[in-house]
């Protein structure tokens, strides 16, 4: 979905001409920190695009997997899910099936992404068995990385990008 030329402009103009306010408006939205690598003309030109790319249903889902804590099936609620599951509770994921992952993998995590802790993926490389995977899998480690920072960073490319470009040209 495309702005209009009027909403562009406007967007355009606070992030390069009121950076505080379109800092703090970008902050609210995506409730995370904006941190001194961010390259406000690449925000501008984001909202071309966003918000886009999932479902309402798909955010539900994984807020569900927050609160519950558990890798779990969408929870429709006790009815529904009798219906669809055959139980009132929908089952978790059978997390086994993934110690046999043989995907070519390239992850990156930061110190400072409130969405992707290393906590969190520490626990995905345990599900993937990822000490005998190493040979197939690269985790990139970052340091001041917000979650935005992967996309909008002026570092980016270097930091990130390069790495990724590198590690498919080798596994290709």
């Amino acid at each position: 979905m495309e702005l209009n030329s009027l909403t562009d402009q406007f967007i355009h103009i606070l992030c390069s001409k009121a950076r505080f306010l379109c800092k703090n408006l970008i902050e609210a939205i995506v409730e995370t920190k904006i941190t001194n690598r961010t390259d406000y003309n690449k925000i501008s030109d984001l909202f071309y695009y966003e918000p886009g790319g999932t479902s309402i249903k798909n955010i539900l889902h994984w807020i569900q997997i927050f609160h519950n804590q558990d890798l779990a099936y969408y929870d429709y609620g006790k009815e529904k899910n009798l219906k669809v599951y055959n139980q009132t509770k929908p089952p978790s994921y059978n997390m086994t099936n993934f110690y046999d992952y043989s995907i070519p993998s390239f992850i990156t995590r930061s110190d400072s992404d409130p969405f992707s802790s290393e906590k969190d993926v520490d626990l995905w490389l345990k599900f993937i068995n990822y000490n005998q995977k190493k040979d197939i899998i690269q985790v990139l480690n970052l340091t001041n990385y917000n979650h935005l920072d992967y996309l909008w960073s002026e570092d980016a490319y270097e930091d990130i990008f390069k790495k990724i470009i590198n590690f498919i040209k080798i596994k290709d």
